[in-house]
C-alpha cells in the first residue's frame, strides 16, 4: 500500500508525495498554469497529463484535448457517459493494452482491478497495487490521482457543473 500526503505549495493545485517500496519516493504535482500533473518517481516510468486550457485552474480535465503519456507510451483516453458508473468510466488505451478506470464507491477509483486509490476528505491518498500490476499501470494509476474524475459518477459531475459556472477559478473578485 502506498500512502500519499496531500499538500498545496505556492503554484500548484496539489501535490501528493510519499514513499513506497519498491518505487521510492512518488510525487504527483500538478500546476495551476498550464494545466499539467506529472508523476517523478526513480522506481516508475515518467508521466504526464496536460491540457491546453488555461481559463481555470484545477485537477486536469480528461477530453479530447487532453495529452497523457507514461514513460515513452502515449494513452487515448474516452470518457463513457451513461448513467451507470461503469458506463461512465475512462477507456484507456496504452501499449497495445485497454484498461478501464472507473469510481467504485465514495472517493475510491480503481484502474482495472489492478491499482485501487482512496482519496477520502482530508490529507492523506492510499494507492494499493496488486501484484499483478506493472509499473506503467501503477505509473498510469498514480498520473490519473491529477485529472479531474468528477465525470465518473453523475453526483459529482453535476456538482462539479454548478461550482465550474460560479466559480472561473481565476481568483477575481
Amino acid at each position: 500500500m502506498i500512502v500519499l500526503n496531500r499538500s498545496v505549495p505556492p503554484g500548484a493545485v496539489i501535490v501528493l508525495s510519499g514513499t513506497a517500496q519498491p518505487y521510492g519516493s512518488i510525487e504527483v504535482t500538478v500546476a495551476k498554469r498550464p494545466r499539467v500533473a506529472t508523476l517523478e518517481c526513480p522506481g516508475l516510468p515518467r508521466a504526464v497529463l496536460s491540457h491546453p486550457d488555461t481559463s481555470r485552474e484545477g485537477r486536469v480535465p480528461l477530453d479530447e484535448r487532453t495529452t497523457l503519456t507514461v514513460g515513452e507510451l502515449r494513452a487515448v483516453v474516452t470518457q463513457g457517459r451513461g448513467l451507470a458508473k461503469k458506463d461512465r468510466a475512462l477507456k484507456i488505451s496504452m501499449g497495445g493494452r485497454d484498461y478501464t478506470y472507473l469510481a467504485t464507491g465514495a472517493n475510491v477509483e480503481e484502474l482495472a482491478g489492478l491499482v485501487r486509490s482512496h482519496a477520502p476528505l482530508g490529507s492523506t491518498t492510499t494507492v494499493t497495487v496488486s501484484p499483478e500490476a506493472g509499473p506503467y499501470e501503477v505509473a498510469l494509476a498514480l498520473i490519473l490521482l491529477g485529472a479531474d474524475t468528477n465525470p465518473l459518477t453523475l453526483t459529482r459531475s453535476a456538482i462539479s457543473g454548478v461550482v465550474g459556472f460560479l466559480q472561473t477559478g481565476q481568483g477575481e473578485a
